[in-house]
């Protein structure tokens, strides 16, 4: 699952939490298990914190 940025900001907060309510239905409903969960919140946890321009400055890219 990717997810794609336009613009960074506020605005996509809510697509950022959309995501992490599906994952977690898929993991309820036995679609991906635990292992598949983890790593997929990870990622969109770090995609949504770049897009609000938390990141350090002159920071790499987040090696999940």
């Amino acid at each position: 699952m990717e997810i794609a940025l336009a613009t960074p900001g506020r605005e996509h907060a809510n697509g950022f939490d959309a995501a992490r309510q599906a994952l977690l239905r898929l993991r309820e409903c036995d679609r991906i298990g635990d292992e598949v969960l983890v790593r997929m919140l990870r990622k969109t946890d770090l995609t949504s914190r770049a897009a609000e321009g938390d990141a350090l400055g002159g920071a790499g890219p987040p090696n999940p």
